[in-house]
């Protein structure tokens, strides 16, 4: 048995009213209608509605809109806006847990344990405030989580003038931190919560990939055509109406080599050609797994000489302002200085004009000075 999720990044309006427009069960598909027990709708539940999208109509892309705009949040052309992660398990996991429209007691209780076991998880993984929206699935053949994931970060912007350098505190829209590598440890954290209910991690790097519902349908339809079994049994008929003509075991052997050896033949060639194709797509995988382990190599080397070097700029701009400082002292030091040199010559001009000031005349004349 095994844990199991899926992730995928919205980045349109339109996106988000089609996740609306399933999550809420506002109107069902065709496909929707094959798979959806309309008895077990009334037991689906919103775990969490941040923004109080509606039950009725699709506006959850308009409320986070709303929010982003009301918190000063820039949404670029390309922006991803939300991750719909989607949790369950397998379907053996969950047993007999619905019975004629209801939910058995023994799956109420294994469903409310999984269910708690998931949001702490994901509250853990990408913090309470990155949780936006989540509903549980009941009406479907096994019971699952679709939560929205908003990727707000709070970030340090430096401005620039010639006034100076001022910081602030920003959030921004940022899911590029959230790569391929920090899915995979995502993949087996979610595992590893889930060990305790006998759950198991996927395969690494396995061939499997998630595929849509009209899809899996199409091969399960191919993978039971009943067109095979035709064939054989027409094989079968030739085989026993032409053992009427033979009367010895060589003759039946004969009889049966002419009737099955050329479909065999054929069935051994495209066993052959499903040989090759499938060692080349091992090889390929195992190409592909080294490629992207050496890209992840490198791209955690980009990142550390990126902060190396954001740490030199950092160090950078700090003695930028320590030398204006300095700067600054130095020029206030100078005047100082040039007043003090202005005021002494001024004393000394004072003083040595006393001394050849005459005294004043005892008629009250006028002082004059010596020639």
């Amino acid at each position: 048995m095994y844990s199991i999720q899926g992730f995928r990044k919205v980045k349109t309006r339109a996106e988000f009213a089609s996740i609306a427009i399933h999550n809420m069960r506002i109107k069902l598909s065709a496909a929707d209608k094959d798979r959806i027990d309309p008895q077990r709708i009334k037991f689906n539940e919103v775990l969490i509605n941040e923004f109080g999208a509606s039950k009725i109509k699709a506006d959850l892309g308009a409320k986070f809109f709303e929010h982003f705009e009301k918190n000063e949040i820039e949404v670029k052309k390309d922006s991803v806006l939300a991750i719909d992660l989607m949790l369950s398990a397998s379907p053996e996991f969950w047993g007999e847990w619905h019975k004629d429209g209801h939910i058995t007691p023994q799956g109420r209780q294994k469903i409310d344990l999984w269910k708690a076991t998931e949001l702490d998880l994901v509250r853990g993984q990408f913090g309470p405030d990155a949780v936006k929206f989540a509903v549980l699935h009941l009406d479907e053949s096994s019971p699952h989580l679709h939560i929205l994931i908003s990727p707000e970060e709070k970030k340090e912007v430096t401005h620039k003038n010639r006034f100076g350098t001022k910081t602030v505190i920003k959030t921004v829209l940022n899911a590029k931190r959230w790569n391929p590598e920090y899915w995979t440890k995502f993949v087996t954290a979610h595992a590893q919560a889930n060990e305790k209910y006998g759950l198991k991690r996927g395969e690494e790097g396995s061939l499997a990939k998630n595929i849509t519902i009209k899809e899996f349908r199409r091969r399960m339809k191919m993978a039971t055509n009943e067109d095979f079994l035709q064939v054989i049994d027409k094989m079968l008929t030739d085989f026993v109406d032409n053992l009427s003509f033979v009367s010895t075991p060589k003759q039946v052997k004969e009889q049966f080599k002419k009737t099955f050896e050329p479909a065999l033949k054929k069935l051994i060639k495209s066993n052959k050609a499903l040989k090759v194709s499938a060692e080349r797509v091992i090889s390929e995988r195992d190409l592909y797994i080294k490629l992207r382990k050496d890209f992840e190599k490198k791209q955690a080397a980009f990142e550390h000489e990126k902060r190396r070097h954001e740490a030199k700029y950092t160090e950078i701009d700090k003695l930028r302002g320590e030398l204006k400082a300095a700067h600054q002292k130095n020029a206030a030091l100078e005047m100082g200085g040039c007043l003090n040199f202005c005021v002494r010559g001024a004393e000394r001009l004072v003083h040595g004009g006393g001394r050849r000031l005459r005294r004043t005349d005892r008629r009250g004349g006028q002082v004059g000075a010596t020639s």
